[in-house]
């Protein structure tokens, strides 16, 4: 699933904010990213739905979640790797 269907099933703009799952997504951000966010802070700020769907692509520390993913992925083959060498 893409980052941005991941947003649109907890954040749509058809939705109004009440109808949100901010935590939804948080936690799921969370699972498949292995990145948190102050989404519900920034909403109270007055952050609007594309600025904050553009602070979340950008990923914590400015890290792309397109890059966290790559890492994350690459980190879980080499471990994958380990466990089969051990294996033998």
């Amino acid at each position: 699933m893409s980052f941005c269907d991941l947003f649109a099933d907890y954040i749509s703009l058809i939705q109004s904010e009440e109808d949100w799952d901010v935590e939804g997504l948080h936690n799921a951000l969370k699972a498949d990213y292995a990145a948190t966010f102050p989404l519900q802070e920034w909403l109270d700020e007055g952050v609007d739905v594309g600025k904050l769907k553009s602070r979340i692509s950008q990923g914590p520390d400015n890290n792309s979640l397109a890059h966290r993913t790559t890492w994350l992925r690459s980190d879980l083959l080499v471990a994958n790797k380990c466990v089969a060498l051990k294996k033998r």
